[in-house]
């Protein structure tokens, strides 16, 4: 009886003890902690870091230092200037020598709309904080934007 007793109670916990799905939690490279969901979904446990993720940066120096800054994520401040469907980021302290190519598809709808209504007059100085991904595309120094703030 004992023996029935047990193989029923171990049946059932095998059968209903267990979840039916599966979660799996992830940490991605910017620090944040992600459980993904067996139905496609996800929940956002933390929020990077932003003091051990990112580096504040002079314009000159994302210039300089490019290519060891290659797949780091950085921010800078610096004149935003929109040539046709481009976007250069100049240093704030003048000359047109030096740019950094400015990748605006990872920010918001609104962020890039604003960079549009705010930045296209090439007139007046449009000031920006940008934050994102350093990159390096044709010798062309380039950053892949995830934030954006006009002065």
């Amino acid at each position: 009886m004992e023996i029935k007793v047990f193989a029923f109670a171990f049946l059932t916990l095998a059968l209903f003890g267990s979840p039916a799905m599966s979660e799996e939690t992830i940490q991605t490279s910017d620090g944040r902690s992600i459980i993904l969901k067996d139905d496609g979904t996800y929940v956002l446990l933390t929020q990077p870091s932003k003091a051990a993720t990112v580096d504040e940066m002079a314009f000159v120096d994302v210039v300089v230092d490019a290519n060891t800054l290659a797949g780091k994520r950085i921010e800078t401040t610096g004149i935003l200037r929109v040539v046709g469907g481009f976007k250069f980021l100049y240093d704030t302290n003048g000359g047109f020598g030096a740019y950094i190519k400015v990748e605006t598809d990872q920010l918001s709808r609104e962020s890039q709309k604003s960079i549009l209504v705010n930045c296209a007059d090439f007139s007046k100085a449009c000031t920006v904080h940008l934050g994102g991904k350093v990159g390096i595309e044709y010798g062309v120094t380039s950053l892949f934007a995830d934030r954006l703030t006009i002065d």
